[in-house]
């Protein structure tokens, strides 16, 4: 292993976010003239270098690396070996591929085989590397971000979910699974495509995603309400198209009245000034009950009730209890912790 001379650079600067760039070749004189012709970089990145492949299999069990720069051709191990072996236990990286014109249909196919990013032929032009090496960095902050937004989708207090035109389903949160587990109203057949209780609605649901998918709203205004032979009500369905980005795709929003959102009372309590028990009466009211049932609920006289939501109309600045209610309802309290 070649140490970077640029590591202690971002030691002395305190910097954070260093992106930190890996090069693998057996020809130490190529890694040398990669440390000397990259030095200008050494403010944006942390460089490593590395003469043998199995080296660098050590050092991602212990360091986190964003970008690999490696060469086809090695002798204890292949680029494309070494591509494999990186992408079944650190799929969070990019590998670039530096190659000869004799193995370029092999870099050309293990980019569908493994989670190469790109490859250049010998020799590269510096200024292409770099940009390479840059496009690579983006593309992992674009995964960050999906990522990110996966996680937000599973804090919805509404089943979120992707399907293509045939219905079958691509993406779903997490209230989303629950209500396809459940199995009442809309089911997963065993190829993954969206069915209702019977083939009649079936059909409706299908059309509904298919016309949401052409935007053709106005057959059926984008909704849908399926029937649950279970004694509870109806869920109900809105799809969305994707847009251009992905025109073959659709979003649906699933709504299960029987499940409306949990309320936290410690947000609401935080939001509006509220004690933890006023709180708690408001969270209660909020989920449809009486104030004779939410008194009951909470462990409250129906006379100590009436007094705690007189004093939460006048922190909330609410005169009326359905007023109350659209001010929880579209508050954070509702967003799943």
């Amino acid at each position: 292993m070649l140490i970077s001379p640029y590591r202690e650079v971002f030691e002395k600067s305190g910097k954070i976010e260093v992106k930190h760039i890996l090069f693998v070749d057996d020809d130490a004189n190529i890694l040398h003239s990669m440390q000397r012709n990259l030095k200008g970089r050494c403010n944006e990145w942390d460089m490593s270098f590395f003469e043998r492949p199995y080296d660098v299999l050590d050092y991602l069990n212990k360091e986190k690396v964003d970008v690999i720069i490696a060469d086809m051709r090695m002798p204890e191990l292949t680029g494309l070996e070494l591509a494999k072996r990186i992408h079944q236990q650190h799929q969070d990286c990019r590998i670039i591929f530096l190659t000869g014109t004799a193995d370029l249909q092999t870099a050309v196919n293990s980019i569908n085989k493994t989670n190469v990013f790109r490859f250049y032929t010998k020799p590269c032009d510096l200024e292409d590397l770099c940009q390479g090496i840059e496009e690579a960095l983006a593309d992992l902050e674009s995964e960050s971000f999906k990522a990110i937004g996966n996680q937000a989708l599973d804090h919805m207090p509404v089943g979120v979910c992707v399907v293509d035109l045939e219905a079958r389903l691509l993406f779903s949160n997490l209230v989303a699974q629950n209500i396809f587990k459940a199995a009442e109203g809309i089911f997963l057949s065993p190829t993954r495509i969206l069915r209702a209780e019977n083939s009649a609605k079936t059909t409706a649901l299908h059309e509904a995603i298919a016309s949401a998918a052409f935007e053709e709203e106005e057959k059926n205004n984008g909704a849908i309400a399926l029937p649950r032979h279970c004694g509870k009500r109806d869920l109900s369905i809105r799809c969305l198209p994707l847009g251009e980005a992905k025109p073959n795709q659709v979003l649906l929003f699933i709504g299960d009245p029987e499940s409306p959102p949990a309320i936290d009372f410690l947000i609401l309590s935080r939001l509006f000034g509220l004690t933890k028990s006023e709180a708690k009466l408001a969270a209660e009211l909020s989920q449809g009950y009486t104030l004779e049932m939410a008194a009951e609920h909470i462990g409250l006289t129906i006379s100590t009730a009436r007094t705690y939501l007189k004093q939460v109309f006048a922190k909330t600045e609410t005169n009326r209890q359905a007023e109350l209610v659209k001010l929880v309802l579209t508050s954070p309290a509702t967003i799943a912790g």
